[in-house]
């Protein structure tokens, strides 16, 4: 077993029942990155404490080596959502969509389910503000390249 594959074991048992869940895991030669998130917020505090777990069950069973560095954080806002959970949290947020044929896409998320997500596109139709179409737009996931939530100020 590798060690992301034991990560992996040890995070879904860790966080069963719980609002947390794993996002992905990226292995760099002896770096390890892991990305967890919350159904609500992440908070730095369980990001330590899962760090903490994780070093102590990892170097116990040997499955790193000596020199290994790992890190555990959430994985931002700017970086692409991964696990239908990330989507589940920003239902009604604004989403950029990159589809798998190059096109983009941008709306607020509808609605989602394993194998599609629904977001309502705003459409400009003329000059004026008000020449505008709302149209909802059916994606499935097998479409999909990329999607990124759009942070607006």
């Amino acid at each position: 077993m590798t060690s992301e594959e034991k990560i992996k074991e040890l995070l879904e048992a860790h966080f069963a029942d719980t609002e947390y869940f794993l996002v992905d895991i990226v292995s760099k030669g002896k770096r390890i990155e892991v990305y967890i998130d919350g159904d609500d917020k992440m908070p730095i505090d369980k990001c330590v404490e899962v760090s903490r777990f994780l070093e102590a069950e990892l170097e116990a069973g040997g499955f790193v080596s000596e020199d290994y560095l790992l890190e555990v954080s959430s994985p931002g806002m700017t970086n692409p959502i991964k696990v239908l959970r990330q989507y589940q949290k920003y239902l009604g947020r604004t989403l950029e969509i990159l589809m798998a044929d190059g096109t983009r896409k941008e709306g607020a998320l509808k609605s989602v389910d394993g194998v599609k997500l629904v977001i309502e596109e705003t459409i400009k139709k003329g000059k004026k503000a008000k020449d505008i179409e709302l149209r909802e737009s059916e994606i499935a996931f097998a479409d999909l390249k990329s999607a990124k939530r759009k942070i607006t100020f």
